[in-house]
């Protein structure tokens, strides 16, 4: 038991850590933006621990099938992590390692309605040199997120997972899973798979227009406020690779459930 809560605490620190630091170096100064970065990390921080320290969580997919959710809280620091540093000392800009793959990611990107492209013209900036530097860290992210869901989905699809000497469960680790009577779960699973799989191809596309409506009906200001730009950015790059994991996992699901039911 001390083992277990030990763990789901250390678990929900490093949740906490992850969400105020990179935002604090972006919002510095910013103490009523610090105090609701703050609120919602113990927020998530006690999601997280609640998730873990109970035998059976509510929420949380894949608690027993690590990495699964070890890979999305790597994938989303990095995340967080680069794009405080981008906003606020400008580490994508000069020479070096980053400066290149950030400069490949940007060309890669230019010249077409890409989903950076749609972004950052949804921010409507007035100064063209920030312009660059946004449209520059949003080709980054992009590209970090697809390299996570590529190296994932390598592991996932090379590998054994889910399956382990303790075998897997079905339902523990999906909690939200539900099936029709009559109806196989490989089907349902495949069902929800493919959602996920049009999310992840979508999202890119529609949180765009949803910031360009919140700047226009609102009066958003995202050349001034930083924080704000931090948190659009950073859910506009993590949701989509977020739904390519689940979608990678799902199918996985599915293929070892329906080659499981031909054994039969």
């Amino acid at each position: 038991m001390i083992k277990q809560v030990f763990g789901a605490l250390l678990r929900a620190v490093i949740v906490v850590f992850i969400i105020v630091i990179p935002s604090a170096s972006v919002s510095a100064g910013a103490s009523h933006a610090q105090l609701f970065t703050f609120t919602f990390a113990l927020l998530a921080g006690s999601i997280v621990f609640v998730e873990y320290l109970v035998e059976t969580p509510a929420v949380l997919e894949f608690r027993f099938a690590s990495p699964y959710n070890r890979l999305r809280i790597m994938g989303a620091a990095v995340l967080a992590l680069v794009l405080a540093l981008s906003l606020s000392s400008q580490v994508l800009i000069g020479e070096g390692i980053l400066p290149s793959i950030a400069t490949l990611a940007e060309r890669a990107m230019t010249n077409w309605n890409s989903p950076a492209t749609l972004m950052v013209n949804a921010f409507g900036f007035e100064d063209a040199g920030f312009y660059n530097l946004v449209f520059r860290i949003a080709s980054f992210l992009f590209f970090i997120g697809l390299f996570f869901a590529i190296v994932f989905g390598a592991y996932v699809w090379l590998g054994a997972w889910p399956l382990s000497k303790q075998g897997f469960n079905l339902w523990p680790n999906m909690p939200s899973f539900t099936a029709r009577a009559g109806q196989k779960a490989s089907t349902k699973i495949l069902q929800v798979a493919i959602l996920s799989v049009a999310l992840a191809l979508t999202l890119p596309y529609i949180l765009p227009a949803a910031v360009k409506y919140g700047r226009n009906s609102i009066g958003l200001n995202f050349e001034d406020s930083r924080l704000l730009l931090y948190w659009v950015l950073l859910f506009w790059a993590l949701t989509p690779a977020m739904a390519l994991f689940r979608a990678i996992s799902l199918l996985k699901l599915a293929f070892l459930a329906e080659n499981i039911r031909k054994f039969e």
